[in-house]
């Protein structure tokens, strides 16, 4: 348990209320293990400071003091504490991908199949814990925004807040897509991130109001009335919550700057259209829909490409450069061809 305060005057007032509650309940303490006007120490595995919430140093240099993994159990091992810091960990799933890799291949415990982007990814990881944020709890009331992000099998997000035009992290999270959701469209990935967001960040989703920064059209999919049964589940968990989607804008950190990736859909394009024969003209139709907009602050486009068999390719594109809303409809027409 911890009483945390933000002064010392609240420090005694706290204290004194949390006594009074223990002996109405007969609850007794043991001197020992108690620590009062302490500045910061570990909690749950975690570092807690006036700064905010820091990964423990113990854990982190754990991770970077390993050097040679030779049997399988080291690599659990290593799995094992990279999990405890995946809360700070950001797209932590995705930099683990080449761990769990080996993990699936190895059938000898004592001989792993280790591969050079696995011993490339562990060398990075060391490098990365060592940079890890500092997390901070939100304030009563504070609006709190999100970024989302997708790969060809992991979604991540990322749960922060802004005070004087500084990004503070609160929260990170990331997941492995696991069989079907591995084919899901992008957009799909994209909406299954934020219902895993929900469902793991419930108490953060039912006490703020939550501002998603997205140039993927997520709320069209998810109101319009042709939309697939997951979808329409989906929409109806997130209905509940007060979610507001917006424009991401230049300070976009670099690890989400990329929501979903496009080289995955174009590569999936050409297996399709070189395993599938062509059938009729109409069957091989795609459609292209086009919107884009300028203003003051800048002009961008978006863009839907629909498969003939129903599946959606979804792309923004942000210009540096001013031009009118005409010319934005021209640009968004050549990027969609």
């Amino acid at each position: 348990m911890v009483i945390k305060s933000t002064s010392k005057e609240e420090m005694l007032a706290d204290t004194k209320e949390t006594f009074e509650r223990f002996r109405s309940i007969n609850i007794k303490l043991v001197l020992k293990k108690c620590s009062f006007g302490v500045e910061e120490g570990p909690f749950l595995g975690h570092l807690i400071t006036k700064q905010g919430i820091r990964a423990n140093p113990s854990k982190v240099k754990a991770i970077t003091n390993v050097e040679q993994l030779k049997t399988l159990k080291d690599v659990q091992s290593l799995n094992g504490k990279i999990t405890a810091l995946s809360r700070f960990l950001s797209k932590g799933v995705e930099r683990s991908l080449p761990f769990f890799k080996v993990l699936k291949s190895s059938t000898d415990k004592k001989n792993i199949q280790w591969t050079q982007e696995a011993k490339a990814t562990l060398q990075e990881m060391k490098k990365f814990v060592e940079i890890l944020p500092t997390l901070t709890a939100p304030i009563q009331g504070e609006v709190l925004m999100m970024y989302l992000t997708t790969s060809t099998e992991s979604i991540s997000l990322a749960l922060f807040t802004k005070r004087e035009e500084e990004q503070f992290h609160i929260y990170l999270v990331s997941r492995v897509l696991q069989g079907a959701e591995l084919n899901y469209p992008e957009m799909e990935k994209l909406i299954l991130a934020l219902v895993h967001a929900v469902r793991k960040l419930r108490r953060y989703f039912q006490a703020h109001i939550i501002t998603v920064l997205t140039n993927s059209p997520i709320k069209q999919t998810l109101t319009k009335l042709e939309k697939s049964g997951r979808v329409a589940k989906w929409a109806i968990e997130l209905g509940e919550h007060d979610i507001v989607f917006q424009e991401r804008g230049d300070e976009t950190p670099k690890d989400f700057l990329i929501e979903v990736t496009l080289e995955d859909n174009k590569n999936e394009a050409e297996e399709k259209a070189d395993t599938k024969p062509m059938k009729t003209k109409l069957s091989c139709e795609w459609k292209l829909f086009t919107d884009g907009a300028a203003s003051s602050d800048g002009s961008d486009t978006r863009l839907i490409l629909i498969y003939p068999e129903g599946k959606e390719y979804t792309y923004a594109l942000r210009f540096k450069f001013e031009t009118t809303n005409n010319k934005v409809e021209y640009e968004a027409l050549l990027v969609g061809l």
